[in-house]
């Protein structure tokens, strides 16, 4: 009976860890091409990307955050921020909403991040990058419906507010501020963007690498590494649903005629969700990878098919998935591939 037992415990182990495993790999799968435009270009040329990034929201903020790149005369690395450095150009909401240009400047972002060389343990690269929303139809500070629901529901959350005996003005502005995650003031954004979450927007982003010898920022350090641009549109896809195009180009400082020269990536991905616990996603993108010798040029086709299904007795997902990277010179082991786990977070979000 006690080997029964320590045998079923040891396979309930053993089948947690390849779910771990399984779910692991279905994550990359979603994540293996960056449809759309990076929140953050800059990070995207980097070979190792950096997972905090400091958001800041003036130019100001960019500038006296600059210094803790710096140590003495060298980068620091595994560093990155990103801002909206126009933000200040905006005016008055009704300045933005009837100016194109003003509603632009705000949108735009712009990040810088660093990362350690891969060669070299005192090489440092340095990537910056621009983000411009060209079209943004979710934007709900140019929805004049929703804003009037959103205020009217923060005036009703306000008049539940009144002082109360003895209470310090610090301790009644807390509870004032509270109001913002009152339930009706929550509903009212959750309702917005379940609405607009796949509304039309199309963005362009940017961005430059340069390799810093040593982590120094002179010009004998200093080597220029890649430069990338994107561009995607995404719009609805009936009424759950969202259709994302894209086209992504990088062009590398090559060394010598086998190494790549720039890389290109085209591709669309679908998403649906419904309510009742359910969702999927079907992506595909070709890359192209470009040599100075082109015999060496190859290129290759990405598949990701992700369905996912709420199990409300397990508080969780159960994920299916089939895809992969064809196979192709530079990743030999490369394959498609079917996966399947069970999961507490989900994994396909809008």
């Amino acid at each position: 009976m006690k080997k029964l037992i320590f045998l079923s415990v040891l396979f309930f182990s053993l089948s947690f860890q390849v779910s771990l495993a399984q779910e692991k790999v279905i994550k990359e799968m979603l994540t293996r091409i960056n449809y759309g435009v990076a929140s953050s270009p800059a990070l995207e040329l980097l070979p190792g990307k950096v997972s905090e990034v400091t958001h800041l929201t003036s130019a100001h903020d960019l500038y006296a955050n600059f210094g803790t790149f710096i140590s003495g005369k060298r980068l620091k690395s595994d560093l990155a921020v990103d801002a909206r450095p126009f933000a200040f150009a905006s005016g008055s909401l009704g300045d933005y909403q009837n100016n194109y240009f003003k509603r632009l400047l705000w949108r735009t972002s712009f990040s810088l991040g660093s990362s350690p060389g891969s060669d070299h343990a005192q090489d440092v690269f340095l990537a910056a990058g621009l983000r411009f929303t060209l079209i943004d139809k979710a934007d709900p500070r140019t929805n004049r419906a929703y804003i009037d629901e959103l205020r009217n529901a923060y005036l009703k959350a306000l008049g539940k507010v009144q002082p109360r005996f003895g209470e310090t003005a610090a301790d009644f502005q807390k509870r004032l501020d509270a109001a913002a995650a009152d339930s009706t003031v929550v509903a009212v954004r959750e309702s917005f963007t379940d609405r607009f979450w796949n509304a039309s927007r199309l963005d362009l982003g940017f961005g430059a690498s340069a390799l810093a010898a040593n982590g120094f920022l002179k010009k004998d350090s200093l080597f220029k590494d890649r430069v990338g641009l994107w561009s995607a549109y995404s719009t609805k896809l009936w009424k759950q649903g969202q259709l994302v195009v894209s086209a992504q180009t990088a062009m590398v400082s090559h060394k010598s005629d086998t190494t790549e020269r720039s890389r290109n990536v085209i591709g669309a991905r679908a998403r649906y969700f419904n309510k009742r616990g359910f969702a999927i996603s079907g992506e595909y993108a070709h890359i192209f990878s470009n040599y100075r010798q082109k015999s060496f040029n190859e290129n290759w086709g990405h598949l990701a098919l992700v369905a996912e299904f709420k199990i409300p007795k397990l508080g969780g997902w159960a994920g299916f998935a089939y895809g992969g990277d064809m196979p192709h010179r530079s990743e030999n082991g490369a394959k498609f591939a079917f996966r399947y786990a069970v999961y507490t977070d989900q994994l396909i979000k809008k």
